[in-house]
């Protein structure tokens, strides 16, 4: 494995503006950079409830949506 890769796998992004993930983690000690994704959360979060998902469902999608714009 390349040494660029290596650290790419190390480097932990928060792709969340929340001040309260950031500073969970900031507390456990994880070395981390910001980089909120830019995803409309509140259009699918209505969205889902509309289509009657569950609260863990969106939040995988979510979840789901904010990795693959760093993949």
């Amino acid at each position: 494995m390349k040494e660029g890769s290596r650290q790419r796998l190390n480097t932990v992004i928060l792709a969340s503006g929340s001040k309260a993930r950031a500073a969970l983690l900031r507390k456990a000690g994880v070395k981390f950079t910001i980089q909120p994704a830019s995803i409309d959360e509140v259009s699918i979060k209505e969205m889902m409830s509309l289509e009657g998902r569950t609260v863990a469902e969106t939040a995988q999608t979510l979840a789901d949506l904010k990795a693959e714009t760093f993949s």
